[in-house]
């Protein structure tokens, strides 16, 4: 998926390579589908309950359980926890583990847990559990549920085909409670990694986050997708990382048509403090981007931070929204501190769209180096309370809807002088945006044209490519930065882990 190389910094990496080297766990427990052993060993191996339970040869803090090919119809739930520095991981046997095509889809999955016969097919009800490479499917509820727990890791593996609960998903009683399932169930849980994963045709959602205040959420460089209600749902908490996924075609399809559920790439209805969405993939959805107040009490988004985002429509026939902030009565909240910057969206119905309806944006909202193109309404504000800036903004084919209606960028401008001071409005010139190619040709006028003025950046600061920003004299408009030669082949890796040092 996305291709971050030759650039290291002040991050702790733990790397899953594409073609070049890498360190594989050394197994300290085994297990097959018809091991009879007590002490799992690799010429005697257990079965999955020995190895996941709490007698004699079960898995302690520090174990690395290697699960061997086979298809195992049962849950994998660990009886003992980990700790931080030693957690429990059961994993594929090297070799047997999935494998990652350049698109983000899952192949060579040799290790299959399916749940068929039992409610979820992974459950995580311990602390500091790892669960690496494996084939996850027809779970009754979920694909994996992690419920209450901490420090659980979540990664390469290829979670399908979950929460078919009610053999008839067209009954209201069926899609009422399903929608609150995922192939990853993800409640009340703290410190939580969900890395590198396919997660894909799940009834419900692709990963559905509930509970209260839940603490640092990495959601990193995973392929969701074609899940029949949202990509990810949820909300509440702090510290949200949503970073370099691959989020698309969330339609709610027939025969599926869940009532009255609209099927969006990225939901988040409850509050959260610390929010970062990060240079992710957006299409085929009915909205994108989606911050409401809605879900019976009141609820509060501050310090938002959305960038560098790719928000396109590819087949889907609905109008779209891209980014999409709004307080939504009756349960009218907050947002404070909201940064919207370095975006490219593309061909929606409304491409950013924020108001409070019936709440408040208050604080900072900074609108700065977006490429707004081919929409009907580019930008869409309604009045509110926050000191809003917004420029250095490219436009092209799409009309701006803020203190009246304007059909052109000029006469926005004439209107609003202290706004979009530094914008333009011209072709962005993409490399091929009829196949969806996104990058600047040589020649584009958002190249250089960007200030990010005002804005706390991190460092270093990537475009959606991995590439440093900026490359010229200044920081290029949209998702990605120009790069005029491209830079020699190298050993390309992805990130399996990292934390802030």
């Amino acid at each position: 998926m996305k291709k971050k190389g030759g650039l290291f910094f002040s991050l702790i990496f733990l790397f899953a390579s594409l073609g070049c080297v890498s360190a594989i766990e050394n197994c300290t427990k085994y297990v097959s589908t018809i091991g009879v052993g007590t002490s799992c060993t690799e010429v005697n191996p257990c079965s999955l309950a020995t190895a996941s339970g709490t007698g004699v040869g079960s898995a302690q803090p520090g174990d690395v359980v290697c699960l061997k090919e086979g298809t195992y119809y049962e849950t994998l739930a660990s009886a003992r926890s980990g700790t931080v520095n030693a957690k429990i991981t059961y994993k594929a046997y090297p070799g047997e583990e999935c494998k990652t095509n350049a698109d983000g889809t899952k192949y060579g999955c040799q290790v299959k847990i399916d749940g068929e016969n039992t409610r979820n097919s992974v459950v995580i009800s311990k602390d500091y559990i790892r669960i690496e490479g494996l084939d996850i499917s027809k779970g009754y509820n979920s694909g994996v549920t992690i419920g209450g727990y901490t420090g659980s890791e979540v990664v390469n593996n290829y979670i399908h085909d979950n929460t078919y609960l009610y053999p008839d998903i067209n009954q209201e009683s069926g899609w009422g409670h399903a929608a609150d399932q995922g192939g990853i169930d993800l409640r009340n849980s703290d410190d939580t990694l969900i890395e590198n994963n396919e997660v894909y045709h799940n009834l419900q959602n692709g990963i559905i986050i509930l509970g209260d205040s839940i603490l640092n959420l990495r959601i990193i460089n995973n392929n969701i997708h074609d899940n029949i209600i949202d990509g990810i749902k949820g909300g509440d908490g702090d510290n949200w990382i949503i970073e370099d996924n691959k989020i698309h075609d969330h339609t709610n399809p027939a025969p599926y048509n869940f009532g009255p559920w609209h099927a969006d790439s990225l939901q988040l209805q409850e509050g959260i403090n610390g929010l970062k969405i990060l240079n992710n993939e957006f299409y085929d959805a009915t909205q994108h981007i989606y911050l409401v107040s809605d879900t019976g009490n009141t609820h509060n988004f501050y310090n938002v931070e959305i960038a560098g985002n790719l928000i396109y429509k590819k087949d889907f026939t609905f109008d779209a929204k891209g980014i999409f902030v709004i307080m939504q009565a009756p349960y009218c909240g907050i947002t404070n501190n909201l940064n919207v910057h370095s975006n490219t969206v593309s061909g929606m119905y409304q491409a950013i769209l924020i108001g409070p309806n019936c709440g408040q944006i208050t604080g900072n909202v900074n609108l700065r180096d977006n490429i707004v193109t081919d929409n009907f309404v580019g930008l869409g504000l309604s009045p509110m309370g926050a000191v809003i800036t917004s420029d250095y903004n490219l436009y092209h084919n799409s009309v701006i809807s803020w203190n009246g209606w304007y059909d052109t960028l000029s006469q926005f401008k004439q209107a609003n002088p202290a706004q979009e001071v530094h914008s333009i409005s011209a072709d962005p010139f993409f490399e091929n945006e009829a196949n969806n190619d996104y990058h600047l040709k040589l020649g584009s006028p958002a190249i250089d044209a960007g200030d990010l003025i005002g804005i706390s950046l991190p460092s270093p600061f990537l475009d959606i490519d991995g590439t440093l920003r900026p490359q010229g004299e200044g920081y290029d408009i949209g998702a990605y930065e120009y790069i005029s030669e491209m830079p020699p082949a190298q050993c390309v890796l992805t990130r399996a882990y990292w934390q802030v040092v």
